[in-house]
């Protein structure tokens, strides 16, 4: 499932960009939500984190599209923002903001079906990468970009995602090291915790506070490779 949102202040754009989004047929089911301020999807996407937004530059909020779009990128830098707009002089500043796409109102629906499905291509590439477990002996998966932690509570591990929990026997030391192999993101910040780095909005030299406003110690043992781990690209 890909979650896309959708951001203009004029409510009938995004009434139409989402009527266009789920009449098409894509690779993948979307789920579309659709917002008329940039402090709303701001609000949204801490709690959903949505994968794909299409972004209006000039709304009527006191930030503009940009500036909300580098607020939400510093929550989650992986997410795919395309930009769109009915005034032009924006390409040259918006290299600076790192737009997936831009798009000119009013929006051609060729153009905006031939930008999503580029999109959803490169989320399904990022959706490749999947953590296996067991539990009572039937296998389970869990995206790597949706898992926001695993903690031990030996002889289980718990496994917290964006949408689901489980709890299965295993070792923090094999999970550190499997997921090592696949992705830079997840940093081990005590003997109990293993942390996808996607999803934490700050920290401090003694904790960590995510996306959703949980904090989780970092012990003595784990700062210096936190540190390290964290500010890697």
């Amino acid at each position: 499932m890909i979650r896309v949102a959708i951001c203009d202040d004029i409510e009938d754009v995004c009434l139409s960009l989402e009527d266009i989004l789920k009449k098409h047929t894509f690779s993948t089911n979307i789920q579309v939500d659709y917002f008329c301020s940039g402090i709303e999807l701001f609000n949204s996407f801490i709690k959903k984190q949505y994968d794909l937004i299409l972004l209006d530059i000039e709304l009527s909020d006191a930030e503009n599209g940009m500036l909300i779009s580098n607020k939400i990128k510093d929550v989650y830098p992986n997410v795919i923002i395309i930009f769109f707009t009915g005034k032009s002089g924006y390409e040259r500043e918006l290299l600076n903001f790192e737009p997936f796409r831009f798009l000119s109102k009013p929006i051609k629906e060729k153009d905006l079906i031939l930008a999503v499905e580029a999109a959803i291509k490169r989320l399904e590439g990022w959706e490749e990468k999947y953590f296996i477990f067991k539990i009572n002996n039937v296998g389970y998966k869990a995206n790597l970009k949706e898992i926001i932690y695993f903690v031990s509570q030996s002889p289980y591990i718990s496994i917290k995602c964006i949408d689901d929990q489980a709890k299965f026997r295993g070792k923090m030391d094999d999970i550190e090291l499997e997921l090592a192999q696949k992705s830079s993101d997840f940093i081990r910040v005590s003997k109990s915790y293993l942390v996808n780095k996607q999803f934490i909005r700050s920290y401090s030299t003694k904790e960590i506070v995510l996306n959703n406003g949980e904090k989780i110690t970092i012990t003595r043992k784990y700062t210096q490779k936190f540190n390290e781990l964290f500010r890697k690209k």
